[in-house]
């Protein structure tokens, strides 16, 4: 699910349980049967039931902010990763992005090869923010590759709830991608680099 569990978005229909602390949440009826994106929507229709429906097309859910603590807990909650502290140790410097300034990310190109990184350091915890300004991206844990990945767009927050430490995610597919990162709860910083493929797990 895209926070891909809550997203922000001003388009009806995709979801509003990837972006944030929103109360209610709208699903095309294909995502919340799971045809589509069937991870995504895992904790939605294990947790949640649709409030109504839309011409049996699209459901509405009200969705509180215990529900969203919830979630956060259950598909967000991530520990320090032993890749983190490889890919993002002193001898590996990235460029420091400071918390709410714009940055960007160049479009994925198979002529360059490499992955973009986002190093985050969470010395008491936090809930990691990224907000999606512009354009488009697959963003999630760089040691955990393939679905546990979310895909979101302009408008779109994910979040993610991190344990003391330090943490790496990977950028994939992005295009036109502009964003801004912020803890909504704790404190954390955050620098990028890009990685060879090789030195991230492969995507089963």
């Amino acid at each position: 699910m895209a926070a891909p569990g809550p997203h922000r978005s001003h388009e009806a229909g995709q979801s509003r349980l990837g972006s944030g602390a929103l109360p209610d949440l709208l699903l095309h009826h294909s995502h919340a049967g799971g045809n589509l994106r069937f991870e995504r929507y895992r904790w939605v229709r294990e947790n949640l039931e649709p409030v109504t429906h839309f011409d049996h097309t699209f459901l509405p859910f009200d969705l509180s902010p215990a529900d969203f603590e919830r979630f956060l807990e259950a598909s967000r909650h991530l520990a320090p990763s032993p890749l983190a502290a490889r890919l993002c140790g002193a001898e590996a410097p990235g460029e420091r992005i400071v918390a709410g300034q714009p940055f960007a990310l160049p479009d994925e190109d198979s002529r360059r090869p490499g992955v973009w990184l986002l190093c985050v350091d969470a010395p008491r915890g936090a809930d990691f923010v990224l907000h999606v300004a512009s354009g488009r991206l697959v963003f999630g844990p760089a040691d955990r590759p393939g679905r546990a990945h979310e895909y979101a767009e302009v408008g779109q927050e994910l979040w993610f709830r991190l344990e003391p430490g330090r943490h790496v995610f990977a950028a994939r597919g992005q295009q036109d991608f502009t964003g801004a990162w912020r803890a909504a709860q704790g404190a954390a910083s955050v620098s990028r680099r890009q990685a060879a493929e090789s030195d991230l797990p492969g995507v089963p």
